[in-house]
């Protein structure tokens, strides 16, 4: 046993041997994606069930500002790693910035205001802004939102009533600004969205620094502001949910390590918030358990007093009690509870999912994932697995938010509950990639130019998969 564990530990410590490798592999690989796209020679999806559809956009002389951000996008990271930057100037820097690209990606297809209106009222896009109920009729349309889901449209049939009521409130705000400003309901919806998609960059920030050292946290914002799903997906509602869900793992170390209910009400109340958005938070609780467990066996002194079992059982009550709270006041305000909505949604997902295969999309679910996550950060996945592999078996050391994101990601797949556009889909677990991937980069002895290196490739990869892939279809 110990020969065999002494072999596998060599074969990860010898992979790769040197950071030039790295760097030339994920330049290489960068390249070969991007060529292998441009030539049609690179599926991804299952064909015969779903894929995503092949173009070439013209580019025209929006490329131009496009290089233009890119240079101070680059000066940025920079500084921002050589000098590692305070929160108060990193993190306004790359909420700007994120916002900044999505606009800038989205006006290669016209005018980028013209587009954020014309995408909300989309149907096969945004379906809820179009469902989102007349004034004053909105305790009336949650009181029975099951029994409205076969009147609505493709997304809203499948998620609870959360994104309806987010464009009812924006839809309403814009009205109530007519007498000072005219402004399209539809256009103020897009801007919020792509203001909170960017806002992600905080809680990562927070949840990295307290794992992490180093350039970590620096490393993980600047890859999460361009961060191709949320770039690329502008503006579906899956841009939100990275925001919520990197919220929610923030609030409960944080009242892991403080030992304070306060963090335990927030993430649970925040919890319930969410599930009204979207089932896929469902998946929250299992992570939660395993992030419990890696900081158990991890025995830090800053999670001792969580883990005495009078503070584990009363705080995870709070977070349940908060939760539930949460429910019971939808019951009571709007007439029907979560698990009937649940139960109206998943028919309708099921429907879907029995027209689709479990075991090809196993491996394409990943595929897909990993390649919107970026190219050069899914091949640092890899490598951060062998080297956090290493970590643990010969110096029992736990990288915490990698096995976080691993264990969680194949549990997800496993599960098969989605099956194609994990690349939107999955796009919540996103910043818990970056931020593994982040704490990798800081143990390398060249991290600061590893990063470097991997923002510039995202970058270009960007540019190509929004000239030779259709993401969002407008038809």
């Amino acid at each position: 046993m110990e020969k065999l564990k002494s072999k596998i530990s060599e074969f990860f410590k010898a992979v790769p041997s040197s950071e030039w490798q790295t760097a030339v592999l994920m330049i290489f690989l960068t390249a070969a994606v991007i060529v292998l796209i441009r030539y049609g020679s690179l599926i991804i999806g299952n064909v015969g069930e779903w894929t995503w559809g092949k173009q070439n956009l013209a580019l025209g002389g929006r490329t131009v500002w496009y290089l233009v951000f890119g240079v101070f996008y680059l000066i940025f990271c920079y500084f921002a790693l050589k000098r590692n930057l305070r929160p108060a100037i990193l993190l306004p820097l790359a909420i700007a910035s994120s916002v900044i690209l999505m606009l800038l990606v989205l006006s290669f297809r016209g005018d980028w205001i013209t587009l954020l209106g014309g995408m909300i009222r989309h149907t096969g896009i945004t379906s809820y802004f179009a469902d989102a109920p007349p004034a004053g009729e909105l305790r009336g349309f949650l009181s029975n939102y099951s029994g409205h889901l076969g009147s609505l449209h493709l997304h809203s049939q499948t998620h609870p009533p959360g994104p309806i009521v987010f464009f009812y409130f924006i839809k309403q705000l814009a009205y109530s600004l007519a007498n000072f400003i005219v402004i399209d309901p539809a256009k103020l919806s897009g801007l919020v969205l792509v203001f909170v998609a960017s806002l992600t960059v905080v809680p990562l920030y927070y949840l990295i620094r307290n794992f992490e050292s180093k350039i970590a946290p620096t490393a993980g914002v600047l890859l999460c502001a361009i961060y191709p799903s949320l770039i690329l997906f502008t503006v579906e509602f899956d841009q939100v949910y990275p925001l919520l869900f990197t919220t929610i793992i923030l609030l409960y170390v944080l009242g892991m390590k403080k030992c304070h209910a306060l963090y335990f009400v927030l993430s649970g109340l925040l919890l319930a918030v969410s599930l009204y958005f979207s089932f896929l938070f469902l998946a929250a609780p299992l992570l939660l358990l395993i992030l419990v467990i890696l900081l158990f066996f991890k025995r830090s002194e800053k999670t001792a007093a969580y883990f005495k079992a009078t503070n584990f059982i009363t705080l995870n009550a709070i977070l349940a009690i908060s939760f539930l709270a949460a429910n019971i006041l939808y019951q009571v305000f709007g007439g029907e509870n979560l698990y009937s909505v649940y139960c109206g949604t998943m028919i309708y997902h099921h429907l879907f999912l029995s027209s689709m295969s479990y075991q090809p999309w196993l491996f394409f679910n990943l595929l897909d994932f990993g390649l919107f996550l970026g190219v050069p950060i899914a091949l640092a996945l890899i490598l951060a697995f062998g080297e956090s592999f290493y970590r643990l078996i010969n110096q029992k050391k736990i990288s915490t938010l990698f096995w976080l994101f691993f264990l969680f990601i194949v549990i997800l797949d496993l599960l098969g509950k989605n099956r194609g556009e994990t690349a939107r889909i999955w796009m919540f677990v996103g910043p818990l990639a970056l931020a593994g991937v982040s704490g990798w980069f800081a143990r390398l002895e060249k991290g600061k130019a590893m990063a470097f290196l991997t923002v510039f490739l995202v970058l270009v990869q960007i540019l190509m998969f929004n000239k030779y892939l259709i993401l969002i279809g407008l038809s």
